[in-house]
């Protein structure tokens, strides 16, 4: 007669120990110190700097949706679509090497 309530009663014992005791081991620990946030890689970018990498992922793309070298060949698409950007960038990095000697 009792058995019922008493499995009953052990169950909720059981799954209020399951919530109540990490709250009350929580409390005795110190506080961890707050984290610091890292500055995202992409908050420094300039406008420009965003411009040109949006149009580095843009331009191969449109350069392979209109040359499609997967039907045609991948000659064109290397040389229309990536080449101009790889050199753009190498440009750019060649520049900045010589403004960063200057400093």
């Amino acid at each position: 007669m009792f058995s019922g309530i008493q499995e009953i009663l052990v169950l909720a014992g059981i799954v209020g120990a399951i919530f109540l005791l990490p709250r009350v081991a929580g409390r005795s620990r110190p506080p961890e110190p707050a984290r610091r946030r890292l500055p995202s890689p992409l908050a420094g970018l300039s406008g420009g700097m965003r411009l040109a990498v949006s149009a580095s992922l843009l331009w191969p793309l449109g350069a392979a949706v209109y040359l499609e070298p997967w039907q045609n060949g991948p000659r064109a698409f290397l040389l229309a679509g990536l080449l101009p950007v790889a050199a753009l960038w190498g440009i750019l990095w060649v520049t900045a090497g010589f403004r960063h000697k200057r400093r």
